[in-house]
């Protein structure tokens, strides 16, 4: 992940719900009949599977389990059956534009997809949240907000869980304010959509002038963050 935008690392994820989310071929059938209709239904991952069979364990671990194949079959963090993932309430999120963030963060970025991609548990997103919203977080005033709060020095790295972000105060500016944040925010998307190496820094001040106005700073306050930025 980058500052504003995502850089695909292409890696893919075989997302095979568990049946308490989605009907498969397979779903409300007895274990035995389940995988033999799963096997027929993705014999490459099947395969792969199996092969863990010969995967030996040294000695049986806690549960008993003597090779890998076993392992996955005795798994607790799984569907209605041992292929699937756990069953998750939130799939339709990833499909949704949203706002990503490292948990750990020390490079104060903030970023936007509207790819439908998929993350592990160390990013997190905000399915639907504005573009403005992204505007904020980037901005120099947004990032002194965050290392203020949380008492990291810039440079450190934040702990960005929800506790620390559902304080980030948001303005109540007037539509028109917010769509010229947007505006920026959509200018600075397209230029690394086509270089991932734009220089934006001018499109990311105008975006500060605008912050510092929406949240009513006086010039006093505004070296205090300018300052501290440096």
């Amino acid at each position: 992940m980058k500052r504003w935008h995502t850089d695909f690392a292409e890696q893919y994820l075989t997302k095979i719900e568990s049946s308490e989310n989605k009907d498969h071929p397979w779903s409300g059938k007895s274990e035995k009949k389940a995988e033999r209709i799963f096997a027929k239904t993705y014999p490459a991952i099947y395969e792969h599977f199996q092969s863990l069979r010969d995967i030996k364990l040294d000695e049986p671990d806690a549960r008993g389990c003597r090779n890998k194949f076993e392992q996955l079959q005795r798994r607790d963090d799984q569907g209605k059956y041992f292929w699937e993932l756990r069953s998750c309430a939130y799939w339709h999120e990833f499909s949704r534009a949203k706002i990503l963030y490292q948990e750990i963060n020390r490079t104060d970025c903030f970023a936007f997809d509207d790819s439908g991609y998929f993350m592990n548990n160390k990013l997190f997103m905000l399915p639907g949240a504005p573009k403005f919203w992204l505007g904020l977080f980037n901005s120099r005033l947004g990032v002194w907000y965050l290392h203020t709060f949380t008492g990291v020095p810039l440079g450190g790295f934040l702990a960005l869980q929800w506790p620390v972000m559902r304080t980030f105060p948001v303005p109540d500016g007037s539509p028109e304010k917010r769509k010229a944040v947007e505006r920026l925010v959509d200018r600075i998307l397209l230029a690394k959509q086509r270089d991932a190496k734009a220089d934006v820094s001018a499109l990311e001040r105008e975006i500060d002038e605008l912050v510092y106005a929406l949240y009513g700073l006086t010039p006093d306050e505004i070296k205090i963050v300018e300052c501290a930025s440096k």
